[in-house]
């Protein structure tokens, strides 16, 4: 292992900008929200049936 600057304090800031990125597009635009959730729910589904089965 080796030493990372920095370490937990920026995947913090990239997770909750993310999270307040998130939440801005879905108050502001509903219909890209609804798209983007539909990926994702696609993706997981798509994940589970695909690599479930390996391990």
């Amino acid at each position: 292992p080796f030493k990372v600057p920095f370490y937990p304090i920026f995947p913090a800031l990239a997770l909750i900008i993310a999270s307040i990125s998130m939440i801005a597009m879905s108050y502001y635009n509903q219909q890209l929200a609804l798209v983007f959730l539909a990926i994702l729910a696609g993706s997981f589904i798509l994940y589970k049936l695909v690599y479930a089965k390996k391990s």
